[in-house]
């Protein structure tokens, strides 16, 4: 135990510390995200025609989706930056 913790002891001290990054040392950074209904229309397996329009009958197919906007905004000013995605459920 005692060779492992100088062992240990001593890749610490060995570490190089990390360089300095530039760009804004605090942001404020929002997330919003909701799901959204998507649908298509598919042809029916029928040959069936609407009573009104005597259209071929179609049934909608339908998915979720789910989206994020998000805010990214540096401390004490008005810039910001906004980013929009998606994914499918």
């Amino acid at each position: 135990m005692e060779k492992r913790f100088l062992a240990l002891e001593t890749k610490f001290k060995n570490l190089v510390p990390p360089k300095r990054r530039s760009g804004w040392n605090r942001i404020l950074v929002k997330l919003e995200g909701c799901q959204i209904r998507t649908g298509s229309l598919i042809s029916g397996e029928t040959e069936e025609l609407t009573s009104l329009r005597r259209l071929k009958k179609r049934k909608r197919q339908t998915d979720w989706r789910e989206y994020f906007t998000a805010t990214g905004i540096k401390r004490g000013t008005a810039d910001n930056g906004y980013r929009c995605f998606f994914n499918t459920i």
